[in-house]
């Protein structure tokens, strides 16, 4: 069986598996035809919320969530039905609908997940869906609980990777828009926030490219107290011909900040091999990141870390092998 399922995993401090989490360490679900993973997120009591994408019966690409309990992994039957929710928004030909990030509101524990969704003329938007907590769409949010968002402008393709919440719940979202990376910041409600606009006028929209590169790929956004961005992305650097990671803060407004890294207001760090930066680096680079900004005003880069614990959500089949897709840190208090 060669079939895509969501595949969950605990690990404890030391790297080894928790055997008391579902069957010996590990859960797997299938939703619909087959389950892709896009991200995992520990709730406010320690639930585990998974998000990512589903083949339904259309050959078509849905949302899916699952969440499951803190001690042993089961289903939380409390969570859609039986732990799973399912949304399909758009119908027809090419209609794949992906999610890619995801957060939780620390006020309602709403699921906030963003990701992306067919646009007109073939193209893709950012879109961005809004769940309770029970699994059910808010509907007061954006029309029907979702909002789209096209940076790239139309015609363009345009899909969403990376979501962080501001401590007044606004909703700032990262990804491509075409060859660049865009971000959009959303209010509470759903309607764009048009004070984030970099260099762009009021439009709701910043658009960022890395110096000394070639390419670009956002990986994750972060958010430090002040409202300040911090943005991580896989890069090729034009000299050396190899992938690095690139960081750089943006202000709120949008605007890079030129006074990130001693006024150098880019970051480039090579910890890739052959190439690109790889999964397992990227996915901890970016926890990383989140846990040392979130909620800390101009963090030194150097500061230190500590993690106690890893929950690890992947994209598996039976045969053992696997893609590392996202993962979760505890750290400790």
């Amino acid at each position: 069986d060669q079939t895509l399922r969501i595949c969950v995993t605990r690990l404890n401090s030391n790297g080894s598996i928790d055997s008391s989490f579902g069957t010996a360490g590990l859960v797997t679900t299938l939703i619909a035809q087959e389950s892709v993973v896009g991200g995992v997120v520990i709730d406010a009591v320690d639930r585990i919320v998974v998000a990512g994408s589903c083949l339904g019966v259309a050959t078509n690409y849905d949302f899916c969530l699952a969440r499951y309990a803190a001690g042993n992994g089961a289903p939380d039957p409390t969570f859609g039905s039986n732990g799973q929710v399912v949304t399909t928004f758009a119908v027809g030909q090419n209609a794949d609908e992906r999610i890619h990030a995801l957060a939780i509101s620390p006020r309602n524990h709403d699921i906030i997940v963003a990701g992306r969704c067919p646009g007109p003329h073939s193209t893709t938007h950012f879109c961005v869906a809004r769940y309770r907590s029970d699994g059910s769409l808010r509907t007061t949010f954006g029309s029907n609980g979702i909002v789209y968002g096209s940076p790239g402008g139309i015609p363009s393709n345009n899909s969403a990777v990376a979501l962080a919440l501001q401590l007044d719940e606004k909703i700032v979202v990262g990804g491509q828009c075409d060859n660049a990376i865009c971000l959009m910041r959303w209010h509470a409600n759903g309607s764009v926030d048009t004070t984030l606009d970099g260099a762009y006028g009021s439009t709701g929209i910043s658009r960022l490219s890395f110096p000394e590169t070639s390419l670009s790929g956002l990986k994750a956004i972060a958010l430090q107290r002040d409202g300040s961005i911090i943005v991580l992305a896989g890069c090729l650097h034009s000299a050396q011909q190899n992938g690095v990671f690139c960081m750089t803060r943006l202000w709120p407004e949008g605007y890079v900040d030129t006074s990130f890294n001693y006024e150098d207001a880019y970051v480039y760090v090579d910890v890739s091999v052959g190439g690109w930066p790889t999964d397992v680096a990227v996915a901890m680079m970016a926890e990383f990141m989140r846990q040392a900004v979130v909620g800390q005003p101009r963090l030194p880069m150097s500061s230190r870390v500590v993690f106690t614990a890893f929950s690890v959500a992947a994209t598996c089949i039976t045969s053992n092998r696997s893609m590392l897709m996202a993962m979760v840190l505890s750290r400790r208090r």
